[in-house]
Formats: structure tokens, C-alpha cells, sequence
């Protein structure tokens, strides 16, 4: 697993609830899911795949989007969460 895929998994860990979050790699991706509060206090599970060795250059920039926009969905504040 490359360095820049364990700095995005150390910042999921962060924003995950009692820091727990789940791996999952199977061949060449990496599953994480992790569990977080919505404004109305349920939790919502998280999840997203990324490639363990990404060639692209603007994966990162690519993977940040995607997980802000899947809170937006989840109706998870992001005024709080200082996530990419």
C-alpha cells in the first residue's frame, strides 16, 4: 500500500466515530468503512473503495470529493469536519 492511501486512511480514522474504521482489500482495492453521526444523532456507515496503488495523479483530489459528497448525502455536518 502506497503512502499517500495510508494518510487518507489515517484521515478517515480521525473523522470516524471512536476512530474505528474497517479494511477490506481484495486484489488491487482497498475497501474502508467507517461510521459517523448525522445532524440527527443516528450513525451512518461510510464507505468507499480506492486502488492501493492509484496511477492517476488527481486520485486524492478525486477520493476527497467523493467522501465529502457522501456525507453531504448522509446529511453529516461538515462545518465541524475539517476532512481535505
Amino acid at each position: 500500500m502506497k503512502k499517500e492511501i495510508k494518510n487518507e486512511v489515517k484521515m478517515i480514522k480521525e473523522i470516524a466515530l471512536d476512530n474505528i474504521v474497517e479494511l477490506i482489500q481484495k486484489g488491487n482495492h482497498l475497501k474502508v468503512r467507517w461510521v459517523m453521526l448525522n445532524q440527527c444523532g443516528e450513525e451512518c456507515v461510510n464507505q468507499v473503495s480506492m486502488g492501493v496503488s492509484p496511477s492517476c495523479s488527481r486520485w486524492a483530489k478525486n477520493h476527497r470529493r467523493n467522501v465529502r459528497r457522501q456525507m453531504r448525502e448522509n446529511n453529516i455536518c461538515l462545518e465541524n469536519i475539517c476532512y481535505g
